[in-house]
């Protein structure tokens, strides 16, 4: 791990050497914490070349920095014993790969272990794990799980049922809440959890999206029907942010293009308000509020696919919070009101004017559409405009 200082020109300031591979960082709200995940994966050509075929395969684990001195040389590291206020039933003997990590203003971190189906909790001050439990499954209704690519057809009529969380991406809602991107990558056929869950600290599940976001990804016609056998939109990370004294939770849709936007001020009953068009393979995302920076009110989100000899390049989007209406999208196609299931689509090349008493298949985003942000005190609406498009 490097500190680097950010004057003109940033230098670094300090080196700590790790026992493995970092896979992820996050600094507690108040920076007196870091905390660093190691991963047990690596790759095995540059680990055989640098350390030779012999060594040790790595062993995934948690790095607390007490960054709470003023001066980089009174930092101190060290390493979580996981074996301790652990769940009985939870196994980490042969496999502990920690995924992503979230840390509220108690300093407590919740971590995802995503082949353990589990989340960790851990207490920073001390040191210690506090707490664990397994994800549990997630039940589904109404999605498509057909590998059948000849001709391509998506058909939201399947159910999975069972399927491991496996959660990815976590982020503090309140102190005592927090939510999970469910990927569910891991189970053979299972098809993925394609999800977003919420959770109390004391590992009640409060909420869950089920096919929710499936579906409007085929609303608004950005679903890939090659990824229906394998995990759908594939949710990946989560931010939370407070804008203008109202609560919302992102989260990214890798497959699709897509981050789903949702109103979380009440947490068990979230409401789905807005989709942003991203890059290809949205991954990292984070949200920018007015309260530390003046006039922000921002969302930045990396996708990180890069592949020159398709034209196509990893990209940062950045969309603003404004009271103007939302843009996009400027078509969808309509929900079935008790399964949600939406008409499919995927392009669009002419349209014409229907008869008086028609029911055409798509419909416009009007203003005052309830996909739009909408401030819950002034009636407002508000939304994401995409930076430099003036696109939702």
């Amino acid at each position: 791990m490097v500190a680097i200082s950010i004057d003109d020109p940033p230098i670094i300031s300090a080196e700590w050497l790790l026992d493995g591979e970092p896979h992820s960082v996050t600094v507690s709200p108040y920076g007196n914490y870091v905390v660093i995940l190691i991963n047990s994966k690596i790759d095995e050509e540059i680990d055989e070349e640098f350390l030779g075929c012999d060594h040790d395969p790595p062993v995934g684990s948690i790095i607390i920095v007490n960054s709470t001195s003023h001066d980089l040389e009174g930092w101190s590291i060290s390493t979580v014993d996981i074996s301790n206020g652990s769940d009985d039933d939870l196994d980490f003997s042969e496999l502990f790969d920690p995924k992503s990590v979230a840390i509220n203003t108690n300093n407590v971190a919740a971590i995802t272990l995503q082949e353990n189906n589990a989340i960790l909790l851990i207490d920073l001050e001390i040191g210690a794990v506090v707490s664990s439990f397994s994800a549990g499954p997630v039940d589904l209704d109404n999605i498509d799980i057909s590998c059948d690519m000849s001709p391509r057809d998506i058909d939201q009529s399947s159910s999975l049922n069972d399927i491991p969380r496996e959660p990815d991406g976590i982020t503090f809602i309140r102190d005592n809440f927090f939510a999970t991107g469910v990927e569910g990558f891991l189970k053979e056929d299972s098809s993925g959890g394609r999800s977003l869950s919420i959770f109390g600290v004391c590992g009640d599940l409060v909420y869950n999206s089920g096919s929710e976001m499936d579906q409007i990804a085929v609303s608004v016609g950005h679903y890939d029907d090659k990824s229906s056998h394998e995990r759908g939109i594939e949710p990946e990370n989560v931010a939370f942010g407070a804008f203008e004294g109202a609560d919302y939770l992102f989260i990214t849709g890798e497959r699709v293009g897509l981050t789903y936007v949702y109103y979380v001020s009440t947490i068990k009953t979230p409401k789905f308000k807005q989709v942003l068009p991203t890059g290809i393979r949205p991954e990292g995302i984070k949200a920018i509020p007015n309260r530390n920076l003046p006039n922000r009110n921002l969302l930045a989100v990396a996708a990180s696919k890069d592949s020159r000899e398709n034209a196509i390049r990893s990209t940062i989007s950045i969309f603003e919070y404004t009271s103007e209406h939302s843009t996009y999208p400027t078509l969808k196609s309509q929900r079935d009101p008790d399964t949600g299931v939406a008409i499919p689509w995927a392009a669009i090349s002419g349209l014409t004017d229907a008869k008086k008493g028609y029911f055409g298949l798509f419909q416009t985003m009007k203003t005052g559409d309830e996909s739009n942000f909408q401030n819950q005190d002034e009636g407002q609406q508000d939304c994401y405009h995409h930076g430099g498009h003036e696109n939702c």
